[in-house]
Order: C-alpha cells, then structure tokens, then sequence
C-alpha cells in the first residue's frame, strides 16, 4: 500500500473536525487540544494510586474508591475532568463507539509505559443482559478490546463461559447518592470459580470509578473464590465525589 501523499493528508484534514475544537484534522482530537489535556502532564496518575498513601511524600488521596479499595492497583488515565467529561458520556450513552478506541490508545501511551507488570487477562466490568440490549454494547468491553489487540493480553469471554457475570439488574449509579450507589452494587456478580482460579494476576477495566463500589463488590466476588489473584483496576477517568 503506497503512503498518503500531502495533498491526500490535507484533504482528508478538510473533511474531518476534531471533536473537541472542530479544527480541521485527520484525527478525532487534534494534537492541541491532547496536548491541553490536564492528563498529559498529570505526574501523580502515572502510578499505582493504592500506594499513593503508603509511600512517604507529601501526596495523600482522600478518595473512597482508594482508601476502600479492595484490589491491589489503580490506574486511572485521568480525573473525571473534561475533556473526559464529554468523550466518555458520549461513548457510553451516545453511540459514539470510536471514542473507546481513543481512550484505550491514550490509556497505552500515557498510562501503561508506567507499569512494571501487565495482568494476564482483561474483564472488563459486565453489564446486566437487559442494559446491554438497552444500550446496544457494553462501553467497558469496547474499551478492553483495543487495549487488549495493543498489549496482547486475552479479553474475558462475554458467553456462558465469562470469568465473571452480573446476575442482578440495578439502577444506573450516575441516578444515586453515595449510600444509595453502596446498597446498589452489594452481590451483584457471580463468578466462574474454576475457570478464574488458573490466574495470578487479572485486570478489571471500566470507563468511570466514583465510590468505587461497583468493583469493590466484583473483585470481592472474586476473592471468596481465588484470594490468591492479584487484582488490578484500569479506569479510564476518577471521578470527584459529591
């Protein structure tokens, strides 16, 4: 295949807008706006923010979905900030299922080059079967997909056979108070004792964390059955808790 001439460049930048600024470009966000991004210089985010609080420095995160975690790791690509706060509701209640590609690829390049040791499989977190239909797609498993084809690491299944399932249909999270969203997620997933128990290390990935309560209640799920795993959470924005 012969490389893009400029002229082919420069056309294609006349037909396609960056979502963000509508300036002319080739790709979805412009290289400025990224480059704006409060993630891109954000050195705190590009560690395992469970052991923010453990090591002697003057950071301290007092974030319930860190100081209840009940998993090993967090990394998170970004504070629930925009432009976080327009890409992701656009993917997850908008249709625009392109932006997981861009957010899986900005979570490889500014996230993962700081990790010493990758999971062997990727779950993203499950939705219940009657808010996948209602939905269309599962923004989660979307963004799981482009992380796994650009690290190599094998996606849970979504059949009969998945690591991990919902089993109880709940109430959107985004539509309760704290205490409400706690009460919302208690034994919501089931999981494959058999199937999870060959791991050592798994990764639950999702697109917003704000209490932490929906994967606090998975991976303890997963722990009653295979307490030796280690478990590490990849969330594409932290939300700020009001």
């Amino acid at each position: 295949m012969r490389p893009s001439s400029p002229l082919t460049t420069e056309l294609k930048a006349m037909w396609h807008q960056c979502v963000l600024c509508q300036e002319h470009t080739i790709l979805n966000v412009c290289e400025l706006c990224e480059s704006d991004a409060d993630f891109i210089q954000h050195t705190l985010l590009r560690q395992n923010l469970c052991a923010v609080n453990d090591t002697v420095t003057d950071d301290y995160l007092e974030h319930d979905a860190v100081l209840n975690a009940k998993f090993d790791e967090l990394w998170i690509l970004g504070v629930y900030h925009y432009p976080l706060t327009y890409l992701i509701p656009a993917l997850k209640f908008h249709g625009q299922r392109h932006f997981a590609t861009l957010l899986a690829q900005w979570f490889v390049l500014y996230r993962v080059k700081y990790m010493t040791d990758l999971p062997q499989v990727i779950i993203p977190v499950p939705l219940h079967w009657r808010r996948f239909l209602q939905r269309g797609y599962n923004q989660a498993e979307l963004i799981a997909q482009t992380l796994s084809q650009h690290l190599h690491i094998p996606i849970d299944k979504t059949d009969r056979d998945a690591l991990v399932k919902r089993r109880r249909y709940t109430k959107p999270q985004s539509e309760l108070n704290q205490e409400q969203r706690r009460q919302n997620m208690q034994h919501v997933f089931s999981v494959n004792p058999q199937a999870i128990a060959q791991y050592q290390h798994i990764v639950i990935v999702d697109d917003v964390m704000t209490t932490g309560g929906t994967i606090n209640d998975l991976c303890k799920a997963i722990y009653r059955h295979a307490p030796h795993i280690k478990i590490s959470v990849w969330c594409i924005g932290l939300s700020t808790i009001e």
